[in-house]
């Protein structure tokens, strides 16, 4: 990014446009960034929660209970989150 910056600054010798440049690269990776900022706060915050609530561990006793037949669990929480999905592609 650095190295683009200078190299645009030898080629127009014209400081105002390269910072304009890269102020706008900047803010396009601010709002990626904010963006899986964000999605990872969340996932933490609802698995804390499932473990909290006792969810994860009664998983893992369902799934260690049903031996062999576990991949049926782990079938039934696909679909289940593919339900719970708010995309159309699954409906």
């Amino acid at each position: 990014m650095l190295l683009a910056a200078v190299l645009e600054f030898v080629r127009g010798f014209n400081t105002q446009k390269v910072f304009s440049g890269l102020e706008v690269a900047y803010r396009g990776m601010a709002d990626a960034f904010a963006g899986v900022v964000m999605l990872l706060v969340a996932a933490g915050v609802f698995a804390q929660g499932l473990s909290t609530i006792g969810f994860i561990q009664s998983l893992i006793s369902i799934a260690t209970s049903f031996g062999s037949a576990s991949i049926i669990l782990m079938m039934v929480l696909v679909v289940l989150t593919m339900l719970a999905a708010d995309d159309h592609r699954f409906r």
